[in-house]
């Protein structure tokens, strides 16, 4: 059963690689993916992670509730994991994932997974105390973080991804393979079953990551077709890169992006969410009109903001040009804002 497990894990991850291999939309998924995989590694670590609840902050809609881990815990370890895809950053982190892939191209995952339990025995543990506020006297549990330099088991989460990439399994890092470290720490757990457990969760979270990727596919066939009525559409695929290029879109930022006026912005806008191209982001505070944020209507959907569709969907065709001009829009966007990085860093 567990080699069983491992051989649909293998053909799960393997589909995703391929589908995501060059993909115009690869980007605005791996933001997704990151920060999906950044909310199951606090969950390693004995934080309330919910991921929909992440994205929805990050899309501006709400703010996450004291004892979730916080947007700025997840920053602070991404920034830390940030620079190791290019063998660069914390030297722990480097000997982690060498330590879990240490012969390149060993396509073993059943070597893989008995590295990962004995890694997570030399983690460093949660260590939690409780803070007692002053004016109201209540106690609440509070974690206390590692020693710096410690590894815990949401590093181990996130050093998966490079390994299975460093035995060959993938060819890129798919951030959402983090797996389940902690399967293997359960005494009531036979190693076969955890072994089975560690693969189904890791097919389980290929599955999603395709699924989402999906999502993203459908939505750029959605705005090529609702585009080609549109007699000067530039503006508005300038306008749907900027918003799968970031969490939320609003008018001065469209200005600034795409090096227009704020009314042009404005008109761009408001004909995107005629079409259906974006939604205002939900819950907001909205102080001033200019200051509605908006975002494409996947996100939302990932962030449980706005309702799934239901029924038979369209038929629709897949095929390598779906989404072509929307992908030389956001190729175009990068470049423009690629420069302007370097004119203000001269």
């Amino acid at each position: 059963m567990a080699f069983a497990a491992l051989a649909q894990a293998v053909a799960a991850i393997s589909r995703l690689d391929a589908e995501i291999s060059h993909h115009p939309l690869r980007s605005a998924w791996l933001r997704v993916e990151r920060e999906i995989a950044l909310a199951a590694a606090a969950r390693e670590t004995g934080f309330e992670a919910d991921a929909q609840s992440i994205l929805a902050a990050r899309l501006g809609a709400l703010n996450l509730p004291r004892g979730h881990v916080q947007l700025g815990d997840l920053d602070d370890r991404a920034r830390r994991w940030a620079p190791i895809g290019q063998r660069k950053g914390p030297a722990e982190l480097r000997a982690l994932v060498a330590k879990l892939a240490p012969v390149r191209g060993d396509r073993d995952l059943v070597g893989l997974s008995e590295r990962v339990a004995r890694a997570l025995g030399d983690c460093s543990q949660s260590s939690w105390e409780f803070d007692e506020y002053p004016d109201t006297s209540v106690r609440v549990l509070r974690n206390v973080p590692a020693e710096p330099g410690a590894v815990d088991a949401g590093d181990l989460a996130l050093a998966l991804p490079f390994a299975l990439r460093r035995i060959g399994v993938t060819t890129t890092v798919l951030p959402v393979l983090v797996g389940r470290p902690r399967v293997f720490a359960q005494e009531e757990v036979m190693p076969l079953l955890a072994l089975t457990r560690w693969a189904e969760t890791l097919e389980r979270q290929a599955g999603e990551g395709a699924s989402r990727l999906r999502e993203l596919h459908l939505y750029a066939w959605q705005v090529e077709r609702r585009l080609a009525d549109v007699r000067r559409p530039a503006a508005l695929r300038r306008l749907v890169a900027v918003a799968l290029g970031s969490w939320s879109v609003w008018a001065a930022k469209l200005a600034r992006d795409t090096r227009v006026d704020i009314s042009s912005a404005w008109r761009t806008l408001e004909q995107a969410a005629d079409l259906g191209l974006v939604a205002a982001v939900p819950g907001q505070k909205r102080s001033r009109g200019d200051g509605t944020l908006y975002a494409a209507s996947p996100l939302l959907r990932m962030a449980g903001l706005m309702s799934v569709r239901r029924g038979r969907p369209a038929k629709t065709v897949f095929g390598g040009d779906v989404g072509a001009g929307l992908g030389d829009a956001i190729a175009e966007l990068d470049a423009a804002m690629a420069a302007a990085d370097r004119m203000l860093t001269v």
